[in-house]
């Protein structure tokens, strides 16, 4: 069986993150709200499921805001992913459903059995109340609900910063905020990927969320503790590989966790087939993630790809120096500083260590062999 997983969270297949993993257990346990940044691939949803897994004396509920479009897709998703992480823990109690609507009265809630295996689940309707009404009070509607039941719960809202691209943005963080100060017994963990709108979220005087929590920044894993975590994986499925395969996997992949384990993923199947040289499965690896990488491309502007395939091509400590913007092509350096204030938004590119660079390796890497 292949040792390495792209999917699984399960302490087994998570590399290092120990510090970080005790820390943001400590923080929910004693109330204190943390927002974690990091570049997407970075794993942080995979680290919200180890944390939560192992935080069997609080009721968790991981809440992903990706794909919301409106304030009243905001209440109807918290509602629903709260009383299901609630009724789960409840649901053979014949009276947990009177129990729960006795807190969240504001929805209307009806249970309904998965086709698959018959499991409860509870629906969700705001029917005729006002979704603003509905979203300013579910928080502390759970607050009470765990104070009653004195037990503490704690929420992930992952891609948290989805809120920001929606019209009733204001109202959404200030409702939300809102609800975050009047509990006792929620801790709120926020996770992002495009980080300078994270920060402008929790770090602007002017919003809500300003100095509400603690900041935790995801870094890249130490490359040698995530070559020694390569060995072992390989060494424990009984098909062992020298260090240097080993080191050359998370170097290639700069400590990304996702990449790092599909590459190590994709060259054990290889080596199932007899081909051994790691530079297959690297090209397998670039195939693989193209798709993505040409959704990133084609959506941006025609100044924002010539200064993101020359970042890849060619990081600099000089992105505005006349010599580079000939070298790449790039036009008037006020023409790249509109390009590079949407990148950063877009977190495409990042300056690092003093370097304007890409944030995404095999994008990167993708950009220098295949982008046109």
């Amino acid at each position: 069986m292949n040792p390495f997983s792209i999917s699984s969270r399960s302490r087994t297949h998570f590399c290092n993150r120990v510090k970080e993993i005790t820390s943001l257990q400590k923080y929910m346990r004693s109330g204190i709200h943390v927002v974690v940044y990091a570049p997407r691939r970075f794993g942080k949803s995979s680290l919200a499921e180890v944390v939560m897994e192992e935080l069997s004396d609080l009721d968790t509920i991981y809440i992903e805001l990706f794909s919301v479009t409106s304030l009243d897709d905001v209440a109807k998703l918290l509602y629903y992913e709260i009383t299901n992480a609630l009724g789960s823990s409840a649901a053979r109690k014949p009276d947990f459903l009177k129990r729960l609507t006795e807190f969240f009265h504001r929805v209307r809630l009806s249970l309904s059995l998965e086709a698959t295996d018959g499991t409860p689940k509870i629906d969700v309707s705001l029917g005729d109340a006002s979704p603003e009404l509905c979203l300013k009070e579910v928080i502390t509607a759970l607050d009470a609900y765990c104070l009653k039941n004195g037990r503490r719960a704690c929420i992930v809202l992952d891609e948290f910063q989805e809120i920001c691209e929606l019209k009733e943005s204001k109202q959404i963080e200030a409702f939300l905020r809102e609800g975050m100060q009047r509990s006792t017994m929620v801790s709120f963990m926020f996770m992002g990927s495009r980080r300078r709108l994270l920060r402008d979220m929790f770090e602007s005087r002017t919003r809500p969320f300003y100095k509400s929590s603690i900041k935790l920044e995801l870094e890249r894993l130490p490359l040698a503790e995530l070559t020694t975590f390569i060995e072992e994986r390989f060494q424990t499925a009984g098909r062992p590989v020298d260090c240097a395969v080993a080191e050359e996997i998370a170097t290639y992949t700069e400590g990304y966790p996702y990449y790092a384990q599909k590459l190590a993923m994709l060259h054990f199947e290889l080596l199932e087939d007899g081909i051994t040289d790691l530079d297959s499965a690297k090209l397998a690896l670039i195939k693989s993630e193209s798709s993505d990488c040409e959704n990133i491309f084609v959506n941006l502007a025609a100044n924002q790809k010539k200064v993101l395939k020359a970042l890849a091509r060619r990081p600099t400590a000089s992105l505005y120096a006349n010599e580079y913007l000939r070298e790449h092509h790039l036009g008037a350096a006020s023409s790249v500083k509109t390009a590079v204030e949407k990148l950063q938004k877009l977190d495409l590119i990042e300056s690092r260590d003093g370097i304007w660079q890409t944030v995404d390796p095999v994008l990167a890497r993708w950009l220098q062999g295949y982008a046109v």
